[in-house]
């Protein structure tokens, strides 16, 4: 219910692959983890994700700069980010 009143601010097509290479690197990661002697990979993976998940925020933030400063989230089916409830 409290999710209808939201505000929902669209991603542009260009900007998703960022986060979606950022989920892709964290699950590599969680699978270079479990493997013996594949800590660099697991590393360089966690890197890796990292800095996608910066860029992809910082696109946002340069798309909405009102959201800066703000508690946001990400929903990677419906491609949209939205401000999380503040109480």
């Amino acid at each position: 219910m409290l999710q209808d009143k939201r505000k929902e601010y669209e991603i542009p097509e260009e900007i998703i692959p960022l986060m979606e290479k950022c989920v892709a690197m964290e699950n590599l990661r969680n699978r270079y983890v479990k493997i013996p002697f594949c800590f660099r990979l697991a590393k360089k993976s966690s890197i890796s994700s990292e800095s996608y998940r910066r860029k992809f925020w910082l696109k946002v933030y340069d798309l909405y700069p009102e959201l800066r400063n703000k508690s946001v989230s990400y929903n990677l089916n419906g491609n949209v980010v939205w401000v999380n409830d503040e109480k």
